[in-house]
């Protein structure tokens, strides 16, 4: 569970840089490894518990696009963020 390792990917994610993203659902990560394979850096998604795992694409300016489940009362049933890389959700999909 340690940088550069994961446990459960359910998202592998090509960019056009060559870099590619892991979506870890048990350890509510995204880690990004170089395209020859070297791990670079990881963030956590905890925001997003119970949605790892589920449709997700990277946008050509590298922000995610995940399905995931409402973690609140307002959001309650399935929701679409956009999360920049780091963690911060910048956006819902209405």
């Amino acid at each position: 569970a340690g940088p550069g390792e994961y446990r459960t990917p359910r998202n592998i994610l090509a960019a056009d840089d060559g870099s590619v993203s892991v979506i870890d659902a048990e350890l509510s990560r995204i880690s990004k490894f170089s395209p020859d394979g070297k791990f670079e850096s990881s963030f956590s998604a905890s925001p997003l518990v119970g949605g790892l795992g589920r449709p997700a694409v990277r946008t050509r300016e590298g922000n995610f696009v995940l399905s995931m489940l409402g973690v609140s009362r307002d959001e309650a049933g399935f929701s679409v963020a956009v999360i920049a890389p780091g963690g911060k959700r910048l956006g819902m999909l209405e």
